[in-house]
């Protein structure tokens, strides 16, 4: 343990650091309020843009998938091309109710059944090919 007549000493440079804390973190805080004002233009304009490409993507997506349907062309303009992924959709009571049957599952296991599913040839399974759109890495940042 120190000196009890170092404690003062102490306290006051404690005192002296939260004080200088303080200040430099109200300066920080300034700073960054005027830091922010200073771009809110430019913030908005990249939210408003951001905004305008969503739309504009919601636009080509339904032409895109269109011209994949009339064409079947998975590359199309300027980059844009089609990719399909499965869609499946099935009756879960029947799909458990096979899987008891079958001795595979106590319980529905959805995600093992939907690998199996494709294979089984089953009559409450629709699997069906689902084209979406991409759009180029490059296009984005």
């Amino acid at each position: 343990m120190g000196n009890a007549n170092e404690a003062p000493f102490a306290v006051a440079n404690l005192r002296v650091a939260i004080l200088e804390h303080d200040r430099a973190k109200a300066a920080l805080s300034k700073r960054r309020a005027t830091f922010e004002e200073s771009i809110e233009t430019d913030a908005a304009l990249v939210r408003v843009l951001a905004s305008e490409i969503e739309n504009l993507e919601n636009e080509v997506r339904p032409l895109a998938i269109a011209e994949y349907q009339a064409t079947t062309h998975k590359k199309m303009w300027g980059g844009i091309g089609i990719q399909e992924k499965s869609s499946m959709t099935f009756d879960a009571a029947k799909a458990l109710a096979f899987a008891k049957e079958k001795d595979m599952f106590l319980k529905l296991d959805e995600v093992t059944f939907k690998k199996a599913a494709p294979t089984l040839g089953l009559d409450f399974v629709k699997i069906e090919k689902v084209p979406t759109v991409t759009f180029p890495k490059e296009w984005k940042s």
